[in-house]
Formats: structure tokens, C-alpha cells, sequence
């Protein structure tokens, strides 16, 4: 299935401040997105404490029974759920030793997020059943975007797991870039064939379809979604492909992958079914 961009809701990616023509201009799309995704997922959170918290009530365990009664610092807030995302640590320019807490149970999570408040993590609750989704934003740059992804179940207070992005991809797609500059895209059930030369100098272009270094993960309706960025050449990039995740069982598991382009897409493709 290929899909074309709709307005903001899908993350854009970019490798270069410069890029050449035709390719896509996605760095700052993708800080406007990750900002509009914050406001509407999570309440604005600040690293001081909510005036209405007790401080005794935001202590996390390893904090009881100490003199210390100061809150770690909270990230992210669903207040009326009673629901915080704290940090423990700052160092460099992330926040570390990151918790979930849900009315006074505690969870430690993995990862940490950067500490520029334009790209502060998100909490958001699913509607069907009482988990809730905690994205964290790892790394951003010239050509890069990483989140990483927690699905936690709040009756119990345990992650449920859930298929990795790129080893999905791995197992699942194979591509090529051939000498006369088209890149071909195998998707199992599809073959795409792209026209790279037309916009890209062939000195310039990867030996495979190159994917890792943009992958967002955001929730939609109550449904997981991932996009991650392909690229042809360290400025040119094809579009993306994006995951659909479902719950089976006791995890998350891919239900649907599909190819999208970007709104400024100028690279001419054809695609066949197998």
C-alpha cells in the first residue's frame, strides 16, 4: 500500500541542513511535529513540581524513609489520572533514571530523553483499556531522530512488549540500487522502482535503501504507529514506511506496513505486485 502525507500527523525526516533538489526537507517539520504531538498527548510539565502535589505523594521508592523530601523532577503529567513521568538525573543534555508513577506505584523505565523542552517525552492514554504509551525522545539532529517506546498495562504496572521498528524491517523488506540509478524496494508483497537519477547524482548513491537514523514512534486513535525514513544518499530520501501495530495476546505485534511519501516528493516511482 503506498499512502501520501496528510498535513502534520505524520513525522518528516531529513540527513542534511542543505539538501539537493527534490529531495525531502524534513528537519525542522519534524521538531514542529514532535512539538505539536507533546501538546496534545500530555500537559505541559516543567521539571518543578505541581503546586496540588504533595511532595510525599511524587517520592520514589528509593527516596522513602530518607530526610530528602524533595520530588524527583516530573517531565510529563496526566494530572486528573494521577499519572507522572519523572527523571532522576540530568546529565549532559539528558534527563536519566526515568519512572512512571500511577497513584503511588512505581516503575522504572529504560532509555532517557533529551532535556531541551522542545522535545519533551509524551504520555498518552489509550481509550480501550488501561494501558498508557510513553514515547521518549533519545537523540535529534542534522539527519536523525530517534524515540523509544514503552506500552505500559496500569493495573499492574508492567510493560507489555512489542515488536522492534528496525529488526521488523530487516526481516521483512530488501532492496537494491542498481548502476543506472534506480532503487528497488522489495516489500514481499510489492516491488517499488524508484528514479533516483533524475534528482540524485549516482556518485552519490548508497549500494542498499538506507533506514535506522529517523524513527518515530506516536499514537494515532488508539492504535501504535512507526515511521522510519529511507534514504538513497546521505541528502536524497524516498519517503518512509509505516508500521501499524496491534495487540495479540500479551504484546504488540506489526498488523500492517505500507511505504508513504512525503508532500514535496519529486522522485517518480512505479509500483509492482508480485
Amino acid at each position: 500500500m503506498v499512502c501520501k502525507h496528510k498535513s502534520k500527523k505524520i513525522i518528516i525526516f531529513s540527513l542534511f541542513l542543505i539538501l539537493v533538489s527534490g529531495c525531502t526537507k524534513a528537519d525542522t517539520n519534524i521538531k514542529e511535529a514532535a512539538r505539536e504531538s507533546n501538546t496534545i498527548t500530555i500537559e505541559a510539565a516543567s521539571s518543578e513540581p505541581e503546586e496540588d502535589i504533595n511532595p510525599s505523594d511524587t517520592l520514589l521508592p528509593e527516596q522513602e524513609d530518607t530526610n530528602n523530601t524533595e520530588p524527583f523532577n516530573i517531565i510529563a503529567s496526566i494530572p486528573e489520572e494521577n499519572l507522572h513521568l519523572y527523571y532522576g538525573k540530568e546529565e549532559d543534555v539528558y534527563f536519566d533514571d526515568i519512572y512512571l508513577s500511577f497513584q503511588n506505584k512505581y516503575l522504572a523505565l529504560s532509555g532517557k530523553n533529551l532535556s531541551n523542552p522542545a522535545f519533551a517525552p509524551s504520555l498518552t492514554l489509550f481509550e480501550a483499556d488501561s494501558n498508557v504509551a510513553v514515547v521518549l525522545i533519545e537523540e535529534e539532529g542534522t539527519g536523525f531522530f530517534i524515540t523509544n517506546l514503552h506500552v505500559i498495562k496500569l493495573d499492574d504496572m508492567l510493560e507489555i512488549p512489542y515488536e522492534e521498528a528496525i529488526g521488523y524491517l530487516d526481516r521483512n523488506i530488501s532492496s537494491v540500487i542498481r548502476d543506472d540509478g534506480i532503487a528497488v524496494l522489495d516489500l514481499g508483497d510489492k516491488v517499488i522502482e524508484f528514479h533516483v537519477a533524475e534528482i540524485e547524482t549516482l556518485s552519490n548513491l548508497f549500494d542498499l535503501i538506507g533506514y535506522g537514523g529517523n524513527i518515530a514512534y506516536y499514537i494515532n486513535e488508539d492504535k501504535i504507529y512507526c515511521d522510519i525514513a529511507l534514504q538513497v544518499s546521505p541528502a536524497c530520501y524516498l519517503g518512509y514506511i509505516q508500521l501499524e501495530y496491534c495487540l495479540e495476546g500479551d504484546s504488540y505485534h506489526v498488523d500492517d506496513m505500507r511505504f508513504c511519501t512525503y508532500s514535496d516528493n519529486q522522485i517518480k516511482y512505479i509500483e509492482k505486485n508480485k
